[in-house]
Order: structure tokens, then C-alpha cells, then sequence
């Protein structure tokens, strides 16, 4: 009898799982904006000294406007957007590791270096200042939360896998549902491919700044 039982549930608890996945495709497909700060400014910053970038000798501004960094599935990014028409300026797509994408300067609290990317392969590193310590310091946390979240929910993934794959109930029993709800956060009101990030809506220019390889 229960070797029926367990055999009749099977496509039952397949249809569940399907539909898991489903709805876990659709969650990441949400976009939400963890941090947003109204205005910041962007400066064309001079090679990085051996100590590290100074930001008293970022003279050279090259727009101002709203930043915000956007959490979608397992993906992270900086956006600067206009302001008043919400076009995108430039991005930062964020890697495992934020560091390698965004270096705050040696001689201050309020500015960093962030590396802008096109999504082609080119990339540039731009200053960005803070009016506020304390609008710089809440950006630092979310970037901070960001990453100490993606790196569990990697790692939840991963050992969900391989108990999935070890249990002689794989088959049979469905990952839990992922729960991407982000209670107190600003949803985007818009969806973004891939990354996030198309290089076709940057007005920033990759040209006589200092590049990436």
C-alpha cells in the first residue's frame, strides 16, 4: 500500500515542484529598489595613487542626479538616473565581491570610486560624492546587506541541491518556496533584462575617462 500511495503522489508533488519553480522565476523577475538616494554627484576622477583614490583631488564634475541600487534575483547594481526624466546615466553591475566594483576614497567618508560598466565589455571608474555621511553610510550597509544576503541565498541554493540530490525523497518532495518578499522596500516600477542593465539607455559616455580592462 504505501509503495502505491507514494507512486499515485508523485506526479502530484511534480506539479508542485513545477509550479515552485514557476512562481520562484516570476519573484526574481521583481526588481526592488533596497537603497535611493536623491542626489549625489559624479566627478572624472585622475589615475588611483599607490595609497589609494583621493577625492580632494576630484576637481572635474560630470553630472549630478539620483542613485539607487537595485536587488533582482540573485543580481545587484548601481544606477544613476536622472532625476527629473528617470533616464539612466551610467550603471554598475555588482559582482560577488562589491569591492571589486566599488573603492571608497582614502581622505573621505562621502565619496567613492564606482565602476561603470556598458554590459559590452567597456568600463570606466568615476567618482561619486555624498552631500551626507550619513546618506554614505546608508549606502555602505545596503551594499553590505546586499551581498551578505546573495551570498546565503547562494548558499541555501547549494545545499538545497545537494540535499535534494543525497535524499532517496528528491522525487517525491519539493524545495521549499523561496521567500523574496522585501517588507519595507520600494518596488521598481519597471523590469530590467539579464543583469539589468542596457547599454542602449546609458547617456554616459565611455570616452577620455579613465577605463577598466
Amino acid at each position: 500500500m504505501a509503495s502505491v500511495s507514494a507512486s499515485a503522489s508523485k506526479p502530484v508533488q511534480e506539479d508542485a515542484y513545477a509550479s515552485t519553480l514557476e512562481n520562484r522565476d516570476e519573484d526574481e523577475a521583481l526588481e526592488f529598489i533596497v537603497y535611493s538616494c536623491r542626489q549625489v554627484t559624479v566627478y572624472k576622477i585622475p589615475p588611483r595613487t599607490p595609497q589609494g583614490h583621493r577625492a580632494e583631488n576630484w576637481k572635474d564634475v560630470l553630472w549630478t542626479g539620483k542613485l539607487q541600487v537595485a536587488s533582482k534575483g540573485r543580481k545587484c547594481s548601481i544606477r544613476l538616473v536622472d532625476r527629473q526624466t528617470g533616464n539612466l546615466f551610467a550603471a554598475c553591475p555588482l559582482p560577488e565581491k562589491h569591492e571589486e566594483a566599488v573603492e571608497r576614497a582614502v581622505d573621505s567618508s562621502r565619496y567613492f570610486v564606482v565602476r561603470l560598466d556598458n554590459g559590452k565589455g567597456r568600463r570606466a571608474y568615476v567618482g561619486v560624492s555624498f552631500a551626507d555621511r550619513n546618506d554614505a553610510f546608508d549606502f555602505t550597509c545596503a551594499l553590505n546587506d546586499e551581498e551578505r544576503a546573495k551570498s546565503l541565498q547562494a548558499y541555501a541554493e547549494t545545499t538545497s541541491a545537494e540535499s535534494q540530490t543525497a535524499s532517496p525523497f528528491s522525487g517525491l518532495l519539493p524545495p521549499p518556496p523561496e521567500n523574496t518578499s522585501r517588507e519595507g522596500q520600494e518596488p521598481a516600477g519597471y523590469r530590467l533584462e539579464g543583469s539589468g542593465i542596457s547599454s542602449d539607455s546609458f547617456s554616459f559616455e565611455f570616452t577620455d575617462f579613465q577605463r577598466g580592462e
